[in-house]
């Protein structure tokens, strides 16, 4: 398997590449120890690595594990910051619809005055 996984490598490099839609929605390889077989996607991944100067397959695994980690805690920065900002807008939304049940009590209030004073002066 090992050898076949070098060969590969050699032969990627040599290899068009083709842009495709990845077909990530047919199967699940979350539990698949083998990497997905996508040529253009592995193609560009090659390239990337070898214009990088990073020949050995453990180094290439290695940075593209800490590119992942890193993309990883970027996407769950950007989604604390939309948390937070979902919770912001929505103690906002609560104190807007606070002050209009208020208002409207007010209002009500005054125009139960208002209807009641004319009784008043009869």
């Amino acid at each position: 398997m090992q050898q076949n996984s070098q060969q590969q490598g050699v032969g990627f490099q040599q290899m068009p590449v083709r842009i495709q839609e990845p077909n990530m929605h047919r199967e699940d390889f979350s539990s698949q120890k083998v990497m997905p077989q996508n040529p253009s996607v592995d193609v560009s991944i090659q390239r990337m690595l070898t214009q990088a100067g990073v020949s050995n397959f453990a180094q290439q695994m290695q940075q593209i594990g800490q590119h992942l980690q890193y993309l990883t805690e970027r996407l769950h920065y950007a989604q604390n910051q939309v948390q937070t900002q979902a919770e912001a807008q929505l103690r906002e939304l609560h104190q807007i619809q606070q002050a209009i049940v208020l208002t409207m009590q007010q209002m009500q209030q005054a125009q139960i005055s208002a209807n009641m004073q004319p009784n008043l002066m009869q």
